[in-house]
């Protein structure tokens, strides 16, 4: 089945300002061809994927570079998402370069906070010449450029790939299959439980509500039963107004269905997890797979740098596969279900229009978009990015990495799933209902997606006007 990469993230053109820039360079800095060096100041969102990737890729820049070598100045923040735009408005302490989680893109753009990066991703790749824009996957691309404009502004930083971790060597020593359809996994869960009473081993490891992550799954079940073309029409709303009654579509209604299936055991307990499962924070909960009292989690590609610091030689391995088809997933002429992977694409880098250091970042993005830095990155974060290289030559990344990056570049589709601009900023992320909620409500799918209606009920009529400011 021929991959297809969607659009479900555009920037709000009614929004974007004639303010935004003309595409060159204000200022910024020269790129020196002395040998001197350039300190990149770099601000960044130290998550799951740590941060040992810079360091490996000035050592690769600078080998390949060594007329103009770079030193990162690295600055950690927690709240880069909301502290940047204070840096971006008063054009103070600006950092050469931001990899933030997210932010309100659309607003920056607007308020030409933002530098262009249309010369960046003209750069080539490779030898062949393929050049950064048509090496990027579609969807991706899309979902960095403005919609007034059409130019770049932003990056992807990491495919934020979401997949079912295990424990592999239990599975290997117990000859569990990994599941493939929603119905093996249920199936599997119950063979697991079996061990729950006597040897306190249960099927999942799930947490508390400030790690959402393991709801990941809902929303590539959501696809898979709506389909890449509503999912498409939903996300990427451009200017026009999210449909309210898109809100509640057959797939959301199935993924509330599979969620509470999964997690709901109708006595105010977690079904196949611990009875406290719910009340521990997401490292302690991480932990149960490498304890061996949990076999699965829900969880992305960011799992195995949060175990670095506990991992010994007694661990066993941990491994990923993919999020299994449900019963209604829409199926592809070979009669097979699609294999969709949701990303929200909300992982950006960009470079803050008045940096000092303008055409060294932009040199140093051209090189990060290049086949040599994508595998470098794969390498050091275990994660990949949306460009077309081959990720099975990031030989230092570990096996649940590789299973990560194989699982995305695998799949037929993607799924963008963010919604646009302003409607987003609004407050109109899409509604749902929490494992806590569900389990402490013995909820099912029908009261989850009641409560989304209620949501959507009682704010649509405000987001629609704040879309129109």
């Amino acid at each position: 089945m021929k991959k297809k990469l969607s659009l479900m993230l555009v920037f709000s053109a009614s929004m974007l300002l004639s303010s935004c820039g003309d595409g060159g360079t204000s200022g910024g800095g020269d790129v020196p061809t002395n040998g001197s060096t350039t300190t990149l100041k770099v601000s960044f969102f130290n998550g799951g994927h740590q941060s040992k990737f810079f360091e490996a890729l000035e050592k690769g820049f600078n080998a390949k570079y060594p007329e103009s070598p770079i030193h990162f100045d690295l600055t950690p923040d927690p709240n880069l998402d909301t502290n940047i735009e204070s840096y971006m408005q008063t054009k103070a302490n600006l950092p050469d370069l931001v990899f933030t989680r997210g932010g309100s893109y659309s607003r920056w753009i607007s308020r030409d906070y933002i530098e262009p990066l249309d010369d960046v991703m003209e750069e080539p790749v490779n030898d062949t010449g393929l050049k950064a824009k048509d090496s990027i996957y579609e969807g991706y691309a899309e979902a960095c450029k403005s919609s007034v404009d059409g130019k770049f502004y932003t990056l992807p930083w990491a495919v934020n790939n979401y997949v079912f971790a295990y424990n592999k060597t239990a599975f290997d020593q117990f000859h569990w299959k990994v599941p493939e359809t929603f119905d093996e996994l249920i199936t599997l869960c119950d063979e697991i439980s079996k061990y729950s009473d006597s040897d306190h081993v249960y099927p999942l490891a799930i947490c508390q509500d400030t790690a959402d992550y393991y709801l990941a799954p809902q929303w590539e079940w959501e696809a898979q039963v709506n389909g890449l073309e509503f999912e498409n029409s939903f996300y990427h709303s451009g200017t026009e107004v999210v449909k309210k009654n898109d809100f509640f579509s057959t797939g959301r209604q199935s993924a509330f269905d599979a969620i509470s299936r999964l997690i709901v055991k109708g006595d105010q307990t977690p079904k196949y997890a611990r009875p406290h499962a719910m009340s521990e924070e997401f490292h302690p909960s991480q932990n149960h797979l490498l304890d061996g009292t949990a076999m699965m989690m829900p969880c992305g590609s960011w799992l195995h740098n949060e175990f670095l610091s506990v991992l010994n030689d007694d661990s066993p391995e941990i491994s990923a596969f993919p999020i299994p088809f449900l019963p209604n997933a829409k199926k592809g002429s070979d009669g097979k279900p699609i294999r969709i992977v949701a990303d929200n694409a909300q992982e950006r880098i960009f470079i803050p229009k008045g940096a000092s250091n303008i055409k060294m970042a932009k040199k140093f993005l051209a090189y990060l978009n290049s086949d040599e830095g994508n595998i470098i990155f794969s390498n050091y974060s275990d994660a990949c990015r949306p460009f077309k290289y081959d990720y099975t030559k990031a030989t230092l990344a570990s096996s649940y990495g590789m299973a990560t990056m194989k699982a995305f570049f695998d799949a037929d589709e993607v799924a963008v799933t963010a919604l646009s601009g302003y409607f987003w900023e609004a407050g109109a992320a899409v509604p749902y209902y929490r494992p806590t909620q569900m389990i402490s409500e013995n909820a099912d799918g029908n009261k989850a997606m009641d409560y989304v209606k209620s949501v959507v009920n009682d704010n649509y009529d405000n987001w629609v006007k704040q879309m129109q400011i």
